[in-house]
């Protein structure tokens, strides 16, 4: 016993180690892979935001300052007076004079952003001749005077500027070892929108999106980024990503993507109203590292749990299984006969009881045996055979249950069809002992009758039934319509040709011919009910059928079916209920039964 307790719990610690491993490690690598590229992909998402708040925060200061008054003022004022830089200081003062005037314009521009703190933009002007050149008026990022410095505007850049209708054009430029993200506008006339009068600029440094986006989301989160214009096909400044080129741009089709056979995961994330993304490479080798800590602490979770519940069997086996297998052992000495046999335990509580029960019926067996044992014996071989019937019972359900799912095992529907309708129908036939059942039940019963016919003699006929549905809940005897619905199949379809091997045609006439029809019909009279089973049949066999029902009722017949209805409503009914078949003119023989509902309605 103590073997086998122990066998049965190894067994057990083994499929469910299988299980795990097989099952339940599988799914926990996907749902840490899926959370670990979730969690990148917000943390890509949220970086994106910000960065892209930023720069909406340079294409609204870029609209506050073409649209301010002074800078609209001075910059008109530059292009009517034909401004060169070499003769016009005076009316570059002036108009320096005027943007001062509106506030807006500092040494540097600082875009505040939480994550970012003060991002800083450099602010370029330029104003526009009647010649259509562009002179440099205002810059941060250069000397005050227009000689220390020459805004990099080529012609090409400026043709494709003016050419989006003051739209902003985002770009990037070099100066020096530095990089810039330039985002600009031409800047039109508030009294003449037709006319270009100059163009802002604001540059965002590279060094500074590296400093505190790029660096900080490779350092803290593991993910190897750029920045990349897609539209130009350029990656903006240095990259970390391990991609090249090409497969930066073949990957940014979708969003996530597993790359290097799914040892890595691809972002990308457009900034608003520009052709940037900020691009990341995650690696997921966290996740199998999780996943080897998950199957090292499942094992040794498993290991522990093993060692224990051997440990525990051994302990307890003794204190619980000992007094089992003594009483084991005197059962087994009562089977073989000894009556005199008394159980002894010290142990109390189930065990106990278990033991006293034990005794108790020795006992009993013993007294039983010395006031009657012929009597007993008799009486308990009839409970035994009692018992043996049901169970039996019981043994053919479940073996007719057994083979309906056999037989759906091997694809055998008309096998279950026939065997589930089989099943149905002892079911109701025995109906737990009661003779009685409800109309629903009894119509249950005839139509697995039916079925099972069905499937016998293929198409030879077909059921129409006509059902009240109020009746249904009313109480008649069982088994009524069954023998009815037999005698019908057996006797009144016999002259009938199947319909298979009539070809499905009429004789001579090669057109389609429908089998033969058997009605079942359960009708609310109001203060009866009628049971009627309809069928074509010859006047032989109405004439046989009369003559049975009109022999004595103790002489017995060949159809024990037909005359015993009679019988048990005569019985159950006194007298009260009709029985009676009826043959019409088309060949159509009608069985009838009519139940005063005074007795079917419980």
């Amino acid at each position: 016993m103590k073997r086998k307790l122990i066998a049965s719990y190894i067994s057990m610690l083994v499929l469910f180690s299988l299980f795990t491993y097989i099952f339940v490690l599988p799914v926990i690598y996907q749902m840490v892979r899926n959370n670990l590229i979730e969690t990148s992909g917000q943390t890509m998402n949220r970086w994106c935001t910000e960065l892209s708040s930023v720069m909406n925060f340079g294409r609204t200061y870029i609209l506050n300052i073409s649209t301010n008054k002074h800078m609209q003022e001075a910059l008109r004022t530059l292009a009517e007076s034909g401004y060169e830089p070499e003769s016009g200081e005076q009316e570059l003062a002036q108009a320096r004079t005027l943007m001062e005037q509106s506030g807006i314009l500092k040494e540097v521009m600082y875009a505040n952003d939480v994550t970012m703190r003060n991002v800083p933009f450099l602010v370029e002007v330029c104003c526009r001749t009647p010649d259509g050149r562009y002179l440099p008026v205002y810059s941060s990022s250069r000397g005050s005077e227009p000689e220390e410095w020459e805004a990099p505007l080529s012609q090409e850049w400026i043709h494709v500027l003016e050419q989006r209708s003051g739209k902003f054009l985002w770009t990037i430029y070099h100066s020096g070892s530095n990089e810039y993200i330039r985002l600009s506008k031409v800047v039109y006339d508030m009294n003449d929108y037709s006319r270009i009068i100059g163009i802002i600029s604001l540059d965002l440094s590279y060094v500074h999106i590296a400093q505190n986006v790029l660096n900080p989301l490779r350092q803290q989160y593991g993910i190897e980024t750029a920045i990349v214009d897609r539209g130009n096909r350029q990656i903006i400044g240095y990259y970390t990503i391990r991609l090249s080129r090409e497969e930066i741009f073949d990957y940014m089709d979708g969003n996530p993507v597993l790359v290097h056979n799914g040892k890595d995961c691809f972002f990308a994330f457009q900034l608003d109203n520009t052709d940037y993304y900020l691009t990341g490479l995650k690696s997921l080798d966290l996740v199998r590292t999780t996943y080897l800590k998950t199957c090292l602490m499942l094992m040794a979770g498993a290991g522990g749990t093993l060692v224990l519940g051997l440990f525990l069997t051994v302990i307890l086996s003794h204190r619980i299984m000992e007094p089992v297998v003594q009483l084991s052992q005197t059962m087994k000495e009562v089977e073989y006969g000894d009556l005199d046999i008394t159980a002894k335990t010290k142990e109390k509580g189930e065990i106990g009881e278990l033991y006293s029960s034990f005794n108790y019926m020795i006992r009993m067996i013993n007294e039983l045996i010395q006031e009657n044992y012929v009597t007993r014996l008799n009486q308990k071989q009839s409970e035994l055979n009692a018992l043996e019937s049901q169970i039996n019972t019981h043994f053919l359900y479940n073996t007719l249950d057994t083979i309906n799912w056999m037989a759906r095992d091997h694809d055998a529907p008309d096998i279950s069809y026939l065997v589930t309708n089989l099943s149905t129908l002892l079911r109701t036939s025995l109906n737990h002992g009661k003779n009685r059942m409800t109309v629903a039940q009894e119509l249950t019963h005839a139509r697995s009758y039916m079925n099972i016919q069905k499937v016998r003699f293929g198409d030879l006929f077909t059921v129409q039934e006509e059902i009240d549905q109020d009746i249904l809940d009313d109480i008649v005897l069982k088994m009524l319509l069954q023998p009815l619905i037999e005698n019908a199949i057996l006797h009144g379809f016999q002259h009938c040709q199947p319909y298979q091997e009539a070809g499905g045609t009429a004789s001579g006439s090669g057109a389609p011919e429908e089998p033969p029809v058997l009605t079942v019909r359960a009708r609310n009279l109001g203060d009866a009910v009628r049971f009627q089973i309809c069928s074509p049949a010859t006047r032989e066999n109405f004439l046989r059928i009369q003559e049975i029902l009109n022999q004595v009722p103790d002489v017995p017949c060949n159809n024990y079916g037909i005359s015993s209805i009679r019988n048990r409503l005569e019985i159950a009914y006194n007298h009260e209920a009709q029985y009676f078949y009826e043959l019409d003119g088309e060949g159509v023989l009608t069985a009838t039964i009519q139940i005063p509902r005074r007795y079917t309605r419980g």
